[in-house]
């Protein structure tokens, strides 16, 4: 058989094929896909993997304060549009930074829904809270939030919320939740030690926001 001229003939198997598409995939998979797959599967690995973190750098955005509305009822996109408008304006005008950006967590319980409201009051990160009528009678029936000039609670009558401020204790990072990045034990205090002075100072802003609204 004249392997040359018939090209549905593989050349090493001696197989006959009944097409050239036949052929070729019986070659992909036997030959090239065998012997090469690694050389192609990784690099597009590799690639893939590069995109995406480049995507991910290119829409995403920083925060600098993490904000918390929480309220009775259905989850209200247009308020939390209007507290982050709200808070923000009132961030950048106590830190004078025009570019301080702040991202608003929602919270929307249902009576009895208290624990969702209780994870944001134990997690240090959350200092600046903007709440409905109920929700500030009742916390503030338990003692919760801090009292500043004598209140606990300033209404925000464009909002028609109270704000309210929280000073979580700071929980310092230990070893073992950073077996992977590293650390060393001195790097890990400096570490505590300027995110503890990064809640002082947050903590401190949310009360001349807060102060901001009791003046009106």
């Amino acid at each position: 058989m004249d392997y040359q001229k018939d090209r549905n003939v593989d050349v090493f198997s001696g197989r006959e094929f009944s097409s050239k598409a036949e052929k070729f995939e019986f070659w992909m998979t036997n030959y090239f896909w065998y012997h090469f797959k690694w050389y192609v599967i990784i690099p597009l690995f590799i690639v893939t993997a590069l995109l995406a973190w480049l995507i991910s750098s290119l829409v995403r955005v920083d925060y600098d304060w993490e904000v918390v509305y929480a309220h009775l009822g259905e989850p209200d996109s247009a308020q939390v549009e209007n507290v982050t408008e709200w808070a923000q304006d009132a961030v950048r005008s106590v830190t004078g930074n025009k570019k301080s950006r702040v991202r608003v967590t929602e919270l929307s319980m249902s009576p009895g829904g208290e624990r969702l409201i209780m994870g944001a009051l134990d997690d240090y990160e959350y200092s600046l809270f903007f709440i409905d009528k109920e929700t500030a009678e009742y916390y503030g029936s338990l003692g919760y939030f801090l009292e500043i000039d004598g209140e606990r609670f300033a209404l925000v009558e464009p909002l028609g919320l109270y704000a309210a401020v929280n000073d979580a204790e700071y929980k310092e990072h230990s070893p073992d939740e950073n077996k992977f990045a590293g650390y060393t034990e001195a790097e890990m205090r400096d570490l505590n030690a300027l995110l503890a002075e990064k809640h002082e100072e947050q903590v401190a802003r949310a009360k001349e926001v807060f102060q901001s609204a009791l003046e009106g």
